[in-house]
């Protein structure tokens, strides 16, 4: 289920989307149109098929779409994913590049850690493979994400300022 959170309650991290390489941001903006679609617009998700398509990768937006329907019907825990037009990173978002990241390196072990966080073990396994072929196809075309270090070296002091509208998954 998503809803609405409190734009307060979400703490940005000073890494920003244009900060990011292209493939970082593609995949931010990918997740993003993802849950927009399925929360709010259905229509969305022939875009992200057609933005794959354009990639010469729509085997790729398949395995993302199926990580992405375990992740979000498994979760355990309160995810934070802001909008696609949005210039802040939510930790969330962060971990997900980590993990994606994780899987091009081939650091099972690592992508396992973060998604054990959101997800039930059978949860973690299924939408490991989604996410580690994912991951793969994205490589193999040329997308390919840097190694991150962890959000906490990354986070803003609050300065007041007030986080983007975000969608809750959970």
């Amino acid at each position: 289920r998503m809803s609405a959170i409190n734009q307060q309650s979400a703490e940005p991290l000073a890494t920003r989307f244009h900060d990011l390489s292209f493939p970082e941001q593609f995949l931010v903006w990918a997740i993003r149109m993802w849950l927009r679609a399925s929360c709010q617009s259905p229509k969305l998700f022939q875009m992200l098929g057609e933005a794959f398509q354009v990639l010469g990768l729509p085997e790729a937006g398949q395995a993302l779409d199926k990580g992405m329907c375990i992740l979000s019907a498994g979760t355990k825990r309160d995810l934070i994913f802001f909008g696609p037009e949005s210039e802040c990173l939510s930790s969330d978002e962060y971990d997900f590049i980590r993990i994606i990241s994780a899987y091009q390196a081939k650091d099972t072990q690592q992508a396992e850690a973060v998604l054990d966080t959101w997800l039930p073990l059978a949860g973690t396994r299924v939408a490991g493979a989604a996410y580690a072929e994912f991951a793969s196809l994205m490589a193999s075309g040329g997308f390919t994400l840097f190694k991150l270090s962890t959000p906490e070296n990354h986070r803003q002091s609050s300065s007041g300022a007030i986080p983007p509208p975000a969608t809750l998954l959970h």
